[in-house]
This record gives structure tokens, sequence and C-alpha cells, in this order.
């Protein structure tokens, strides 16, 4: 009888791996319209640097054959890979903020121009997806301290190799090896059953690979993230932005250990410092001196880059998508009095539950306010960091957790408003600076693609992405 109920539940297993696998091919298969055939050659061009990256980084092993694999355009699962290690969307946000309005030719230019950048931040991933669940220790999570340990000391070297330090680096790395081998790639992601999945499509269509050999295979791609973040820094000294790239990279590392393990930061100081743990600031440096070589205005970028405007610029954004990023459109853009209803209809359901923890609750019931709490909903359930719940996760009683909480969503209402309007006049200044508007037009594209991007749920594939 126990047999015969295992066999049923790996076949039912079995089944759901193969729906979730095809029905995640065919979400990825390519619209073809101009701008997507424009897109999809963009994809290729990052996809060809991959593999030969993929192959100087990682020793020969069953999982960088699978790596491989899914790099594979022959592979019916080829663009399934892509949209799940996230290659597509990082190609989509480079094309949405630099603007398609190029020919083929020079797009194409444009996306070789950008794809150090872009291959970074594919393995950039990996080192996001360890973060997750060190916001709040649930009891179920066994490898909590592991992670936590090894996100330090992942940050700690890389921070050490941005600065020069490689051999110190190198060691700290090669030292959490065993550590990095007990923690779960698929567990460690937003969408374990679809990295599973996969995987099993790779060990169906191939020789046999054990599953434990493509699921715990942290080290080699944290070693790939590492050498792809000192490679970016070193390629962008010869760019006029190179300095705020190289600083963007190496206040990321700083920033995302501090946010995680300080818990007396003020406000401001915590709005500050998150701005600088995402990536924008680096990103859209890059991106913005490719469309400034392509549209002749390199030669002026000195002007804004010298004066601090562009600096200033760049800071904005940054933090407007950190607001953004955290608690999403809906709720940075809703009235007051709407804020008011939300609130009362939220604390009211509290009470029907009895809940006497804020990010218990909100795990409960953040799925039934769709986009609008989709954000909130992510980051309790996955335990990633969040300005709206910093310092309310545990301790506290609910009334107060609750309350500060509200007090949160009004204040960072008012902030992204006043930011936006202050980021509209630095964007002024480099557009007077320069005498063109080019440049401005692609800083704030890059804040209004997560404006949309972060008003739907984050399950969908048009709210999935985030630097």
């Amino acid at each position: 009888m126990y047999t015969s109920s295992v066999t049923t539940h790996n076949r039912e297993h079995s089944q759901e791996q193969r729906e979730i696998v095809t029905q995640e091919a065919q979400r990825a298969q390519p619209q073809l319209s101009g701008d997507s055939m424009i897109i999809r050659q963009a994809v290729s061009e990052i996809v060809d640097e991959l593999r030969a990256r993929v192959c100087a980084y990682m020793p020969p092993s069953a999982f960088r054959d699978y790596y491989l694999w899914g790099l594979d355009p022959n592979n019916i699962y080829h663009e399934a890979w892509l949209q799940l290690t996230g290659v597509k969307q990082t190609v989509q946000f480079a094309a949405r903020v630099m603007g398609t309005k190029f020919d083929e030719r020079l797009f194409i230019q444009l996306a070789r121009f950008v794809a150090p950048m872009n291959l970074y931040l594919t393995f950039e991933v990996i080192s996001d997806n360890l973060a997750l669940g060190l916001a709040e220790h649930l009891p179920h999570d066994s490898t909590f301290f592991l992670r936590a340990h090894l996100m330090h000391d992942f940050n700690v070297a890389t921070c050490r190799s941005l600065k020069g330090n490689h051999g110190d680096a190198y060691e700290i790395l090669s030292a959490n090896e065993t550590i990095a081998g007990r923690i779960s790639t698929f567990h460690q992601s937003l969408s374990p059953l679809k990295h599973a999945a996969l995987a099993q499509a790779y060990i169906n269509h191939s020789r046999y690979v054990p599953m434990d050999d493509l699921e715990y295979s942290l080290y080699p791609l944290l070693v790939a993230n590492y050498q792809a973040a000192l490679d970016l820094s070193q390629h962008s000294e010869a760019l006029l932005t190179g300095e705020i790239v190289r600083r963007g990279l190496y206040r990321r590392y700083q920033a995302a250990d501090r946010v995680l393990i300080d818990s007396s930061l003020s406000m401001g100081q915590l709005v500050n410092v998150s701005a600088y743990a995402i990536l924008i600031m680096p990103v859209v440096a890059y991106y913005l001196e490719g469309v400034a070589s392509a549209n002749g205005l390199r030669d002026d970028l000195p002007r804004i880059v010298q004066d601090g405007s562009l600096l200033k610029a760049l800071y904005h954004a940054a933090l407007l998508i950190r607001v953004l990023n955290d608690l999403g459109t809906g709720l940075i853009k809703q009235e007051a009095n709407e804020r008011a209803y939300m609130l009362r209809k939220l604390y009211a359901h509290s009470r029907e539950l009895g809940s006497n923890s804020l990010t218990d609750f909100l795990r409960d019931v953040s799925d039934e306010y769709g986009a609008r709490l989709t954000r909130i909903a992510k980051d309790v359930k996955h335990g990633e960091f969040n300005l709206a719940l910093y310092n309310l996760r545990n301790g506290n009683p609910f009334d107060y957790s609750f309350g500060v909480f509200g007090e949160r969503l009004e204040y960072f209402s008012l902030l992204y408003r006043a930011k936006y309007a202050r980021m509209q006049q630095h964007l002024e200044t480099v557009s007077q600076r320069l005498g063109d508007s080019t440049l401005s037009d692609l800083i704030e594209r890059a804040v209004i693609f997560h404006e949309h991007l972060y008003d739907h749920v984050y399950t969908q594939q048009q709210g999935e992405y985030a630097i």
C-alpha cells in the first residue's frame, strides 16, 4: 500500500513537472513583431557571450553541461531557460530604457556595447536569490544561518575584489565551498518548481545525471557572479561613466550587506542605503553611455559627469525605483482616502483571524489584494528585505506593527512624489548642460518602466523582473 502510494505520488509529481516546463516553454515563445525581432537578436548576442563565460568561469562538471544545454538555441526548452534565468528580461529592460527608435544595425551595435552589463546582470541573479529568506528567520528554514554567513562573506569578498584585493577575496569564497554545497539553488529562487522541472527535462533528454549535481550547484554560480562583477568593473574603466559604474557596483554589495545586518538605521538612512543596494545607478549609467555614443553625445558626457548633475539624477531614479520595488505602484500612487479604507479593511481582517504577527498576517492575506499588495506579498512570502517592513517582522505587538506599517505607506507615497519632482529638476539640469534631452529621457524611462512593471502581480510575466 505504501509503495503504491509513493509510486502514485512520484507519477503525479513527474506529470506536474512536465506540465510546468511545457507551459513555461510555450509562455516564453517570442512574439515576432518588429521590436521583438530586434530584441531577439540582442538576446542571441548575450547567449553567445554567456556560453563563452560559462566555460571560462566554471570548471568542467555536470552542472556546467546543464547550463550550456540551457543556452543551446537548438534545445526545445531554450526559451524557457532564458525566461527563467532572467536573460530575456534583462535585454528587454535595456531595450525599453535605451529606446528602440534606432535602425536595426545601430540597435545591434548598442546590444553589443551593453552585453558586458547584461551578462553581469544574468549572473547577479544568483546572489539576489541567495538573499531570499534572510530578512526573517522562519522556523522551518534549516539553512538560514548558513545562507546568512555565506551572503555576508560573498558581499565582503566582492567588495574586496572590487577594491583590488583579488587574492584575499578568492580565499574567502573558496573557504565557503562546502557551505554553498548544502544550499539548494532551486529553493533559493522565486520559481523552485520551474527550476526543478527544467533540470528534470535535462536529465530526461541527456545521459543520466544525479539531480543533486544540478540542484546543489550554488558555489560555481557564485564564483561566476563574483567574476562577472570583477570583469565588468575592469571593463568599465574605459568608460566616461566608468567611475559611476565601479562605485555603484561596490556600494551595491556594501549596502546589500548593511540592510540585512544593521537594525539601527533611521528611515532616512534606510532609504539612502537601500537606493544603493539595487543596481540602477551603475546599470543606467552604462546604458546611458551606449546611447550617448550612438547619438553623438559622448564627447559632452564629461560636463554632466564632472559637475555631479548626472550622479544626482541617477541617485534619485534609483531611490524611486527602490521604493517602487518594495511597495509597488498601486500603494505608491494610492490616494489618502483609498489608503485609509484599505487599512481599515486589513485591520478588520486581522481581528477576524486573530493575527499576532504583521508578517504572518500579510503572508496569509496579501494575495487577496492582488496587484495592490503584490510587492509586499512577494517579500513576506520569500523573506526578502522590504522598506515598509524594516524592524517590524518580529517581536512587536500586532497593533504597533500595523500602525507603523500604515504610517510608512503614507510616508513612502509622499516621499515618492517629492523625489520624483526633485529627479525631474536634475534631469532638466542635465538637458540644459547637454542642449539635448535624450539622456534625461532615458533616465526617466527607467523609472516609468518600473512603474508599469510593479503595477502587475509579481507572479505574472509582466511583473516578474527587477534589477
